[in-house]
């Protein structure tokens, strides 16, 4: 894993693919894509409509960096539902001021 550096007020892509255990892509359910800072307090409203980038599993959400971001390791936390089950993937990033 490689944890990336922003600094405030960055521009930030989160992309994920999403298949099943069978390898076929699918749509969930719903999204929720929810960005946390350094002490793990949310940070702005989770984000329910990421950009569908190809009608194959394959979506996209952007962030802004806050520009009063706190230094140090922020997660987003990508969680979808099918069928009643969730699944959540984290991804790490760094920021600077």
């Amino acid at each position: 894993m490689t944890l990336t550096i922003h600094i405030r007020g960055d521009n930030l892509q989160c992309d994920l693919h999403i298949e099943g255990y069978d390898d076929v892509a699918y749509d969930p359910d719903s999204h929720s894509i929810q960005l946390y800072n350094p002490t793990g307090a949310t940070s702005g409203s989770a984000e329910t409509s990421p950009t569908d980038e190809s009608g194959d599993g394959n979506f996209s959400q952007e962030f802004t960096i806050p520009a009063d971001a706190e230094p140090g390791n922020w997660r987003i936390r990508w969680t979808t539902t099918i069928a009643g089950v969730n699944h959540s993937e984290d991804a790490w990033f760094e920021v600077k001021p």
